[in-house]
């Protein structure tokens, strides 16, 4: 989970409360209201290789909603995202190549 506010990644111990006070900006909020962050780091197979990618919650949410998977991003376990992602097979996306990000699944 992340601050609304600064989206500093949040120690779990702080979010088992029902309000959440940032240890970077201070700002108070309530747990609920968090923000899920999440960073997958994806091995892409092409016919010149593998190469190794970054996928942030914008590109993961993408791939789901290809999928038409019906639970939302933050309520997915992570180890059922792992399988998803893994079985994925052939999939076209717009990648940043320099920056190594996927950016969407198409």
């Amino acid at each position: 989970m992340s601050c609304l506010v600064c989206n500093h990644s949040l120690p779990a111990d702080l979010i088992k409360e029902e309000t959440i006070v940032c240890p970077h900006c201070k700002i108070t909020t309530l747990s609920s209201l968090l923000n899920t962050k999440l960073v997958c780091h994806v091995l892409v197979k092409t016919e010149k290789g593998i190469h190794n990618y970054t996928c942030f919650n914008d590109a993961v949410e993408s791939y789901l909603r290809k999928i038409n998977h019906p639970v939302p991003l933050a309520d997915i376990p992570i180890d059922d995202l792992k399988l998803l992602l893994l079985k994925a097979g052939k999939q076209d996306m717009i990648a940043d190549k320099t920056a190594k990000i996927i950016a969407q699944y198409l």
